[in-house]
């Protein structure tokens, strides 16, 4: 199945399951909810265990759609804390599933993928009032007949230790049958959370003057206070990595996930809002840097590029010692198995006496671990002229040297608009009538600097075309880290590294001036969120003069000449160490 049958599939089966034939379904990079639409996330990859999940995601999202009483029950609690609203989403969504299996037994395959996925974020991150609210909603399915996992009845045997005497009791005398009946089930919750929160607040307050006045803390032997690091199965003996607050575990969740944890498993409704759109698409460019500049003025960006990086001359080869070291301490030997010939492999000496298979030699091999594409995508925005476009011209000329030095692929993309204003785009919309919702209104030029698999000696005057001043102009953010990413998700290399080079937010002038504020810089955040989310490319951005760690999650800025060669060189070795 390709994956557009796999959208038209998944398209058809949540408008089923919603109940409403022509609901609107979205694929995007955010997951949400909302009175007239679901939007699932976008389908990048051919991985059959993200497809099983996403089909999870789908059904729950049109039961929640079809049964669900989240959007009325939200009115009631507009300005209930953050807490409460998890905890009463998380018990929505098992009554909506439990309705939902009754009535369509088919689901049940794609959603208990999905739990199980949900169980493995609560058991590998620290015990908090949100696993107690969790294992209760297992209970509630339990208790009226669904079958649960044996590892969901361990964790809940687990939890059995956590569980407050106040959250047990509300559990046992709600009531969930009726809208009111779940009114005022959930108002009860409500105040038992508040009161927890007091608790804690008081405790804290005593806590601190206590540590203030000399007294010990009871601490484990990482001088951290007991259960704030611990997991569950930590906690239970098994032999885990430990987890400290705000690290990854081993399955790649932490504590301070759990916003991302409701985000990806229980979806918190939220209101219709005009989705990020594009007006046309008609006059976008996609050109190689070489067809963009006259030959005039190849030789005086080439000359004016020299004097720009002669004073970082062996940057690139300290670079490329420092990356091809980690790169090969890295190796790791392995074994090819089912040789004719080779070393002989014991296991298989009872097979051969059976059937006589000569295949039973093993050959010694090594992995290659520089089996890495990388793609550096540059800011060519009018913002960048200057001393920011020369900084991040030489930072990507550095790169792309030290890594084809050292045999990894990697592709140089740059992206700016063709126009200032809105360009051709503005005019067909104007010609249309100005639509209100315009969306994107400029046209997009992205810029190829350096293909993936050409060598960066045949295109290594590309890099001082990039200080062509007619170049520089708008910047949208957003649409761009997708075709970087779409380009990049596409190699065959098992590990993706996407680099972004920029000096700040995204900015276009027509496109800000007919939509609502912050338009591109929401979508710019989503469109991370969903990389980030994803985890098949690994995403980092590089600031010239600017922090840009308000969007990206993995950051570092070069503030001047003098301080590239250090930043490049850390995050260079930073990066291949991992």
């Amino acid at each position: 199945m390709t994956l557009q049958d796999l959208k038209k599939t998944l398209i058809q089966t949540t408008r089923a399951l919603s109940g409403k034939s022509d609901l609107q379904v979205h694929f995007g990079e955010k997951i949400r909810l909302s009175e007239k639409a679901i939007h699932l996330p976008d389908i990048l990859t051919e991985d059959v265990h993200s497809h099983a999940i996403l089909k999870g995601q789908a059904d729950r999202l049109a039961l929640t759609y079809r049964y669900g009483y989240s959007q009325k029950l939200l009115g009631y609690f507009e300005k209930a804390s953050q807490d409460f609203l998890y905890s009463m989403l998380v018990f929505e969504t098992a009554l909506t599933e439990l309705k939902g299996v009754q009535d369509f037994p088919g689901v049940v395959g794609n959603l208990q993928i999905l739990q199980a996925e949900e169980l493995s974020f609560f058991e590998n991150s620290p015990p908090s009032y949100m696993h107690e609210i969790y294992a209760l909603s297992l209970k509630l399915k339990q208790n009226n007949g669904q079958n649960i996992s044996s590892k969901a009845q361990i964790f809940l045997k687990k939890m059995d230790l956590f569980l407050t005497p106040e959250l047990e009791k509300w559990f046992e005398e709600s009531i969930f049958k009726t809208f009111e009946d779940r009114l005022q089930s959930y108002t009860k919750l409500q105040g038992i959370l508040q009161e927890q929160q007091e608790e804690n607040a008081t405790s804290n307050d005593s806590d601190i003057q206590d540590f203030e006045g000399g007294e010990e803390q009871n601490m484990n032997e990482d001088s951290t206070p007991i259960g704030e690091s611990e997991s569950l199965k930590e906690m239970d003996g098994e032999n885990l990595k430990s987890s400290d607050v705000g690290e990854e575990n081993d399955d790649g969740y932490s504590f301070l996930d759990m916003d991302q944890a409701m985000q990806k498993f229980f979806y918190i409704p939220e209101p219709d809002v005009a989705d990020y759109k594009v007006f046309t698409k008609a006059h976008d460019a996609e050109s190689s840097i070489g067809t963009l500049v006259s030959e005039t003025e190849k030789k005086v960006l080439k000359n004016k590029f020299q004097n720009v990086a002669k004073s970082h001359k062996g940057l690139a080869k300290r670079l490329t010692v420092a990356v091809q070291e980690k790169l090969l301490s890295s190796l790791k030997a392995g074994w090819r198995f089912d040789q004719e010939e080779g070393v002989l492999d014991a296991a298989k000496l009872a097979s051969f006496i059976a059937s006589g298979d000569p295949k039973i030699f093993r050959l010694p091999h090594k992995k290659d671990v520089m089996d890495t594409a990388v793609t550096l995508l540059v800011d060519n925005s009018g913002s960048m002229r200057g001393r920011p476009i020369e900084m991040a011209a030489l930072t990507t000329d550095v790169l792309a040297r030290t890594l084809d030095r050292c045999r990894v692929n990697v592709e140089v993309l740059g992206f700016t608009t063709k126009s200032w204003k809105g360009g051709e785009s503005r005019l067909d919309w104007v010609a249309a009538g100005r639509p209100e919702n315009a969306g994107r209104l400029n046209d997009l030029l992205h810029v190829i600097y350096k293909p993936a698999n050409v060598p960066y000696n045949k295109c290594k005057d590309h890099f001082a075309y990039m200080l062509a001043d007619d170049i520089l102009k708008e910047n949208i953010d957003g649409e761009s880290l997708q075709w970087a990413y779409k380009r990049l998700i596409k190699r065959s290399e098992s590990r993706k590294i996407l680099i972004v080079i920029s000096d700040g937010a995204p900015v276009d002038y027509a496109t800000d001036r007919h939509n609502k504020v912050g338009y591109l810089d929401r979508h710019l955040k989503d469109v991370i969120a969903g990389v980030e989310r994803n985890k098949s490319v690994e995403l980092l951005a590089i600031g010239i003069g600017h922090d840009v760690d308000d969007y990206y999650k993995n950051a570092v800025v070069i503030e001047s000449a003098e301080t590239l060669g250090d930043t490049l060189l850390n995050e260079m070795v930073k990066l291949f160490d991992r």
